[in-house]
């Protein structure tokens, strides 16, 4: 069983699915077609240069899950992480429980502390909170990315 670190926020907000082997997983249609392309390019930038996988989520209908049950879940069973311990982050917009949710597992657990999933939502929520869906997936990838170049902190753990 992978460890995981969860935190997220509520917000109010409202409809392109992926293809296999992407990224950007728009379950809820949130994104035009030129929006997935632009995530799955800042996506591959950021996975090209990490020890860790990256992957964007909308979800529509959780099926009764919360937030973080659904995106935990979809994590694993998507094949989603690289290395022995699956590392790897997953930002979530789900529109069904209405929050935004990231989920890690393996190395990027330990990179991002609870403190900063907290700048990562902060980075995504206003945009996501006022319909900019991509704009806001892109802010949290964005911060993600500088925090996986800064790395864990010598003494944290």
């Amino acid at each position: 069983m992978l460890l995981r670190c969860s935190i997220y926020f509520i917000f109010t907000g409202q409809p392109y699915m992926g293809a296999e082997g992407t990224r950007v997983f728009d379950e809820a249609g949130l994104f035009s077609a030129e929006e997935v392309q632009e995530l799955e390019t800042r996506i591959d930038e950021v996975r090209d240069s990490q020890d860790a996988d990256l992957a964007v989520l909308t979800v529509e209908d959780a099926q009764g899950e919360s937030a973080e049950s659904y995106a935990d879940d979809f994590y694993d069973s998507h094949g989603l992480g690289v290395g022995d311990d699956a590392s790897g982050i997953l930002l979530s917009i789900d529109m069904d429980n209405r929050e935004i949710y990231v989920s890690t597992t393996g190395y990027a657990m330990k990179v991002l502390t609870d403190a900063r999933v907290e700048k990562v939502l902060d980075a995504a929520y206003d945009s996501v909170a006022d319909g900019n869906y991509a704009e806001g997936a892109l802010g949290g990838v964005d911060s993600i990315e500088n925090y996986l170049e800064m790395g864990f902190r010598r003494g944290q753990y």
